[in-house]
C-alpha cells in the first residue's frame, strides 16, 4: 500500500519535471524506496521475553568441536 502511494508520488513528480528541484525530489524519493530508514527498537522492548535461563549460564562452554571427532 505504501509502496504504491510512493510510486504514484514519483510518477507525479516525474510528470512535473520543470526544474532542478524536481530532480532532487525524484532522487530523494528513489533513495527512500531503495534504502528505507530502519527504525531502531527502544531500550527494554524485549524485557520479560526470556522464559528460561539455566542456573549456570555463565559457566565456561565445553569444547564441543573435539567431542564430535
Amino acid at each position: 500500500m505504501i509502496a504504491e502511494e510512493k510510486k504514484q508520488q514519483l510518477l507525479t513528480v516525474i510528470a512535473q519535471l520543470e526544474d532542478e528541484a524536481a530532480f532532487d525530489k525524484i532522487e530523494a524519493m528513489v533513495q527512500d524506496v531503495l534504502h528505507p530508514q530502519r527504525q531502531r527498537g527502544k531500550a527494554g522492548f524485549l524485557r520479560g521475553s526470556v522464559s528460561y535461563m539455566v542456573d549456570n549460564w555463565d559457566a565456561p562452554l565445553t569444547d564441543w568441536k573435539h567431542q564430535h571427532e
